[in-house]
């Protein structure tokens, strides 16, 4: 740094600080300010609903005929090459 003049050496020193700070700051915005996660637990004075039977498993359909749409019905049982589509 011989060659360098007064000023010179202000501004290198200046940048340098400049990148240090602007560095500190990056650093800092980065952190995690998430707390700690804790389990979620009822209010003591609000009582949880009673539990409710589940339902049977029937093996009938929930509807009495059901209709299968004509596209569904027109389509080939089973396909030979690769298909594409999204639907």
């Amino acid at each position: 740094m011989k060659g360098l003049t007064r000023v010179t050496k202000i501004a290198v020193v200046s940048v340098g600080l400049l990148a240090l700070v602007l560095g500190g700051v990056l650093l800092a915005a980065c952190q995690s300010t998430a707390e700690t996660q804790v389990e979620a637990q009822p209010d003591v004075n609000c009582p949880l609903p009673e539990e409710i039977e589940t339902m049977e498993q029937t093996e009938h359909s929930v509807l009495p005929n059901p209709v299968i749409p004509p596209i569904d019905a027109s389509a080939p049982t089973k396909t030979e090459t690769a298909t594409f589509s999204l639907g």
